[in-house]
């Protein structure tokens, strides 16, 4: 779900919102869609311009990623890859996927948050066009 708040992705009709029936794993992953929003923008931007803004700190709030947005860290990051993938940052995408899979996710698992972004994605294009 955290992949169809992307800025790219209208908002997600409040029908699949109200099916998710544990409401911490819903706020964890529109927490982590709300960060992947601004980090998708940031650091495709840093990386656009040279590399001149590296290592300086973007200042954006991203206090919640500490608590993983209430969730656990796999999952948090499971949601913020989802979201990455749409958004398109390519950095975002390989720091999620290599903490993922340190966190011990297969390749088949991996695979699977990318078909599921992707199967998201269309559906939220169908339903919002």
């Amino acid at each position: 779900m955290a992949d169809q708040h992307n800025d790219n992705i209208p908002a997600i009709p409040n029908a699949i919102l109200n099916d998710i029936a544990d409401i911490k794993e819903r706020d964890a992953a529109l927490t982590a869609a709300a960060i992947m929003a601004q980090n998708n923008i940031w650091y495709p931007y840093v990386e656009m311009v040279g590399g001149v803004l590296e290592g300086i700190p973007p200042q954006l709030r991203m206090n919640a990623i500490a608590s993983h947005g209430g969730s656990t860290k796999a999952r948090f990051e499971a949601y913020s890859l989802a979201a990455s993938i749409v958004g398109k940052c390519h950095f975002c995408v390989k720091a999620h996927f290599d903490t993922l899979k340190a966190e011990g996710y297969t390749i088949d698992q991996l695979r699977d948050i990318g078909r599921i972004a992707a199967v998201m994605n269309s559906v939220a294009k169908v339903l919002n066009s």
